[in-house]
């Protein structure tokens, strides 16, 4: 729905490509696409490749655990040694590897790490909110814990050198907010 706001204030049309999460602006720089648009998160790191433009979608990271498990993790730093799964290339899997927990990450998709806590490959599942509230909220195998590990925001990404495209996707958001 955003893609096609967004085309409409900028007088083109959305057109989907498809591309795995973590690899979305090398497929942006090679020109594939003109923005990448897909929970793109701000990160220092992502600014080294691309231009971002002013967040469209803030959220918190959250923890899911097995609805029956014992151990419930009162803070991040619980999660130190234990087998946690995300993203690749997440706010997430920094946050992880930060702490010191195992982390897992999984190229296929969401699905698979939520598959795997729920089968006890993991501990937990760390990820943005609205990937914990759509695969860990409406599973009654899995808990979605209360309590935030942190701020993600998401925004547009372009290839650096568009600036007057980042001027004009930044005042399309001005519009439809």
């Amino acid at each position: 729905e955003l893609a096609d706001a967004l085309g409409k204030q900028l007088g083109r049309r959305a057109r989907p490509v498809q591309a795995q999460w973590d690899r979305l602006l090398e497929v942006l720089a090679r020109g594939d696409v003109d923005v990448a648009l897909n929970g793109i998160e701000v990160a220092p790191e992502k600014l080294r490749v691309c231009a971002l433009s002013q967040p469209y979608y803030v959220a918190e990271q959250r923890l899911t655990v097995r609805a029956g498990d014992a151990w419930v993790p009162a803070s991040v730093e619980d999660l130190r040694g234990k087998t946690v799964g995300t993203l690749p290339g997440s706010l997430a899997e920094r946050t992880l590897v930060r702490v010191g927990a195992d982390v897992r990450t999984y190229d296929g998709g969401q699905g698979e790490m939520f598959d795997d806590l729920r089968l006890g490959r993991t501990h937990a599942v760390l990820t943005d909110e609205p990937i914990a509230r759509y695969y860990g909220a409406i599973d009654p195998a899995l808990r979605v814990l209360d309590g935030a590990y942190g701020p993600v925001a998401y925004a547009i990404a372009v290839r650096k050198e568009d600036g007057a495209l980042l001027a004009a996707v930044n005042a399309a958001l001005d519009v439809l907010a």
